[in-house]
C-alpha cells in the first residue's frame, strides 16, 4: 500500500497525512451507499451524521479483507508547505463501518437511522 505520508493517532482514531503535492496510488473512485448518504468522490459529506461537520470524500482503496474509505478531513498550509490530513474508515456493510483508534485496537459502528450511529 502506498498511501501513507505518516501516520498518528490521537483521541479521534487514526489519521494518515500527505504532501498536498504528491497524489495517493491504488486510490478506486467508486461512488457508494453508506448508511442514508450517497458517497461520490469529490464531494462533501458528514455520511449520514458520521461526521460532525462535512468532510472530503477521496476514494476507497483495499488493504485486506475489507474496502478504506478516505475522508480528507483537514489541509494545513505553514511556512514548511501544505500537508493534508486522511482518515480511513473500513466498510464492513452499507450500515456498519469501522475505525482504527490505536495499533490493534477499532471500534464499529453500526447505522440505526436518523443520522444515529452506534
Amino acid at each position: 500500500m502506498s498511501f501513507p505520508y505518516s501516520t498518528f493517532f490521537s483521541y479521534g482514531g487514526q489519521f494518515f497525512i500527505r504532501d498536498a503535492d504528491s497524489e495517493p496510488e491504488g486510490i478506486f473512485y467508486p461512488v457508494l451507499l453508506v448508511g442514508d448518504c450517497r458517497l461520490v468522490p469529490g464531494e462533501s459529506t458528514d455520511m449520514s451524521g458520521f461526521f460532525i461537520r462535512p468532510v472530503e470524500y477521496v476514494g476507497v482503496y483495499r488493504d485486506g479483507t475489507f474496502p478504506s474509505m478516505i475522508f480528507k478531513v483537514h489541509e494545513k498550509v505553514d511556512l514548511f508547505g501544505c500537508k493534508k490530513f486522511y482518515e480511513v474508515i473500513s466498510l464492513l456493510g452499507r450500515n456498519r463501518i469501522l475505525t482504527v483508534t490505536g495499533p490493534g485496537q477499532g471500534r464499529d459502528y453500526l447505522y440505526k437511522g436518523n443520522g444515529i450511529w452506534k
